[in-house]
């Protein structure tokens, strides 16, 4: 059974004791342990297992999971389609001392997002460690424990990758720092996924907080990371999407990339369709045939008013009065 999300809700009636999530790692030390996986799968795969067998974890072990979760919160490590274990065209870059490995250190180094959160506070000028602990418990919901392990992971990663004032954030696609409703997610604490598969986010209880599908209270959208869709899921990368939306959802899944979308706004709620953005001379015939079918489709769901009915009193010939109609 899944660990579910943290329940403060927004009224924030009950005290936090999960911290928001970040490496329990340095950079420095998770390119030691990405050396030690390439030394000896190279470019290959693994199972988890056999993952963090090479850091001489055990498969259940704590520490094996918050190892990967490190990795791939700089970036360093990533899924293959089968749900292996893989090393990113970045750690590469980095363990196998390219060109790029600078450059790659640097991008890894801000890539987990409250080491982002604090460089765009700070940049190199960290006040003491005593300040920014006492803003990491009081404002942030950093536990104690939590917060000593942040400054000193954080610090040692900033000195490793040799940051300074004039290093900016790397750019980030959108749609793969915000999330928003109908993303599949996987929520992460203490460097653990919690989740055994991806979840939606239904719904959001205000800035801070998302509503996840199936769970209770509400997750912390900066412990959240998108996913893709889990396996014999609905959600599909392509393809032809016509959704009615209903008057229960507050707003539309998001366009899938390489997607065009449109959202037509009714009484009894929205209807939304979503096409690829380049489509052939036949795919177009094929798609203007099937919305004639939609629309015969959607004729047919049509509820008759009362004063449509030309009377209520009892039909003789049902079929002709069809026919009339």
């Amino acid at each position: 059974m899944s660990a579910a999300p943290e329940t403060d809700q927004p009224d924030d009636k009950k005290k936090q004791d999960r911290s928001p999530s970040f490496p329990f790692i340095s950079l420095r030390e998770a390119v030691e342990k990405a050396k030690a996986f390439q030394k000896e799968e190279g470019r290959n795969s693994a199972s988890y297992d056999v993952t963090v067998g090479h850091w001489k974890y055990a498969p259940k072990s704590s520490g094996g999971k918050r190892t990967v979760a490190a990795l791939r919160a700089y970036g360093l490590m990533e899924l293959d389609p089968k749900g292996r274990y893989k090393l990113t065209p970045a750690a590469l870059q980095i363990v196998l001392d390219t060109a790029e490995k600078a450059k790659a250190i640097r991008d890894s180094a801000l890539k987990p997002v409250w080491f982002q959160k604090i460089w765009e506070r700070h940049g190199a000028d960290l006040p003491s460690d005593k300040n920014l602990k006492n803003t990491l418990y009081l404002n942030e919901g950093f536990t104690e424990d939590a917060a000593d392990d942040f400054i000193k992971a954080y610090k040692d990663t900033i000195v490793f990758a040799g940051l300074n004032n004039s290093d900016k954030l790397s750019s980030q696609p959108e749609d793969n720092t915000e999330i928003q409703v109908g993303d599949y997610v996987q929520w992460e604490s203490q460097g653990v996924d919690q989740f055994k598969a991806p979840k939606k986010v239904v719904g959001f209880w205000d800035s801070e907080h998302a509503k996840i599908e199936g769970e209770n209270g509400g997750a912390r959208i900066d412990q959240l990371r998108k996913v893709d869709p889990p396996a014999g899921s609905e959600e599909r990368g392509k393809g032809i999407v016509i959704e009615a939306v209903g008057s229960t959802r507050r707003q539309p899944l998001p366009p899938k990339p390489g997607m065009n979308q449109d959202v037509f706004t009714l009484e009894e709620g929205d209807v939304m369709i979503q096409w690829p953005k380049a489509l052939s001379a036949a795919s177009y015939q094929d798609l203007e045939d099937w919305l004639e079918l939609i629309k015969r489709k959607a004729k047919r769901a049509i509820k008759l008013e009362a004063t449509d009915l030309p009377s209520t009193e009892p039909v003789e010939d049902p079929k002709k009065y069809l026919r009339q109609l």
